[in-house]
């Protein structure tokens, strides 16, 4: 993410830029010694095992990758000297010393009509409490431990004001992840993917076919989507007002939800898997085994080169696709046709619209006849198989055939052809913010009509974002 459309995100939390200054030489870049600062204010430095996470998640979020690089090595350093319990203050943020206003964590709400956010009435401690007995009262044994953790704490203050609905793992399903041995990072991650902004309804999902919805996972290394935009999963209506959660290799139910103050929760049987690069996501595919194979033996470098796009969107060959490739086939310029760079063309975003421009430079037309939904470049037209597996940066769709290869010499990473935050096709859940500073600041695509989506709500007060950068 530039620096640029970082900063563009809205950030809110006082700093006290003379209460515990952050011990970064003053000729370190300002965005470094402002993410120290940011991260002093919000108590990171009576967390010290997750601090330097918190650290290099800010650096990478709002530091160009040199800068991001060299500020990495003071993290050690950040809390030398300073109150290790924040200046918990919540008075309106503090201007710098070259007048602007200082940063504030992603994910709190900006005030509205000039007023201050506010840190929530009731106690974290007393919320906490509340949700772990409800966990344990479920049988969620595993779950509700979490709570008591560094990172399952801060995850439970930050869903203390606002609607969300918990997919809440079984502990059967827990007994899957060596919680021990996971990073608190990884954990938060896990926990996160598992949080859906409002107060999700299985008639908020279409009657047929895939429904996509945001989740609160957002940032690198876990997500890296146009403009900054958390990670989705992909549900669809079941029978009884249950909901399927569709991943790559499987279907989990989630059924029977609960409401507990403000969460609602459902018991799933299994932890959802995170999603991975492109390259693992297929690796995992069956019916993209012969395509993997040939880019690993021919073009290894490929699908790493292809993760450092933001937003990608592949229309994957299947094996019978590739049966008999010819001798010597440049699958890089074979692939170049199957992506669209820039936007994530989910299914329910590919119904919607009529045509795009592929990362090779030709026009990719879409179209559905009542047997299925079609692709077409050039005199070629493929059929879509299989839609929506989601990967870390965007999405994977299975076609019957390939596109005329690109004569174009592609640099990577890919120039992102839509820096707005991709709307277009997202479930709007009850309960959820409708608009996010990352949406408003946006460039409209001109391929796609953006409408309101989901977005993370996150409360300010040094109590509520430890892990704040984490969590969003």
């Amino acid at each position: 993410m530039s620096l640029a459309s970082s900063l563009s995100v809205a950030f809110v939390i006082a700093l006290g830029i003379g209460q515990g200054t952050a011990q970064v030489p003053e000729s370190a870049p300002a965005c470094v010694r402002n993410c120290a600062r940011v991260k002093i204010a919000e108590g990171y430095c009576s967390t010290p095992g997750v601090l330097t996470a918190a650290f290099n998640q800010c650096l990478s979020e709002n530091c160009n990758s040199a800068d991001a690089a060299s500020g990495a090595a003071f993290a050690n350093v950040v809390c030398e000297g300073a109150n290790p319990n924040g200046n918990g203050s919540t008075s309106p943020p503090t201007a710098n010393t070259n007048g602007s206003v200082a940063p504030l964590p992603v994910g709190t709400p900006s005030p509205t009509n000039g007023t201050n956010a506010t840190a929530p009435t009731n106690s974290s401690s007393d919320f906490a409490t509340t949700v772990r007995n409800a966990l344990s009262g479920a049988g969620l044994n595993t779950l509700a431990t979490l709570v008591d953790s560094p990172a399952g704490a801060a995850f439970v203050s930050s869903l203390q004001n606002g609607n969300f609905t918990l997919l809440a793992p079984s502990d059967a399903g827990f007994s899957t992840v060596p919680i021990n041995s996971t990073s608190p990072e990884d954990l938060t991650a896990i926990l996160n993917y598992h949080v859906i902004p409002g107060s999700l309804n299985a008639s908020q999902l279409p009657s047929s076919g895939n429904g996509i919805v945001r989740t609160a996972l957002r940032g690198s290394p876990y997500v890296s989507l146009p403009a900054n935009d958390s990670q989705v999963v992909v549900l669809a209506r079941g029978a009884d007002d249950s909901i399927q959660i569709i991943e790559s290799a499987r279907n989990i139910t989630a059924s029977n939800f609960t409401q507990v103050e403000n969460l609602k929760i459902s018991i799933i049987p299994s932890v959802l898997a995170l999603p991975e690069t492109i390259g693992t996501t297929a690796a995992g595919v069956a019916d993209l085994s012969t395509l993997a194979g040939a880019i690993n033996s021919s073009d290894p470098q490929l699908f790493g080169e292809l993760d450092q796009t933001p937003g990608i969107t592949l229309f994957a060959p299947i094996n019978s696709a590739l049966s008999n490739p010819a001798q010597g086939t440049n699958f890089q310029a074979v692939l170049l046709n199957h992506i669209v760079n820039g936007s994530v063309l989910y299914s329910t975003v590919i119904a919607n619209t009529t045509s795009v421009k592929s990362a090779g430079g030709a026009d990719i037309e879409f179209s559905n006849n009542g047997t299925g939904t079609f692709a077409r470049s050039g005199n070629r037209s493929i059929r879509i198989v299989r839609t929506d597996i989601i990967t870390r940066n965007g999405v994977i769709h299975l076609v019957d055939g390939t596109f005329e290869p690109s004569n174009s010499t592609p640099t990577f990473p890919l120039i992102n052809t839509n820096n707005a935050s991709e709307t277009t096709g997202i479930v709007a859940v009850d309960g959820s913010n409708s608009s996010s500073a990352a949406q408003n600041a946006a460039t409209n695509s001109p391929a796609l009509q953006l409408l309101p989506s989901p977005t993370n709500l996150f409360t300010a007060g040094a109590a509520l974002t430890i892990l704040a950068q984490l969590l969003c």
